[in-house]
């Protein structure tokens, strides 16, 4: 039997959503008070 991860399941919903025109933007990057450093929101 073939386990289903969390990750599967994200990545699956992503692809389903990019599929109707959705764009995936990384959470940290659209954080509204972070401040990025070196790839780090604060």
């Amino acid at each position: 039997m073939t386990k289903i991860t969390e990750s599967a399941i994200e990545k699956f919903a992503i692809e389903c959503l990019k599929k109707q025109g959705y764009q995936y933007i990384y959470a940290p990057s659209i954080a509204p008070d972070g401040i990025k450093i070196l790839g780090i929101v604060r």
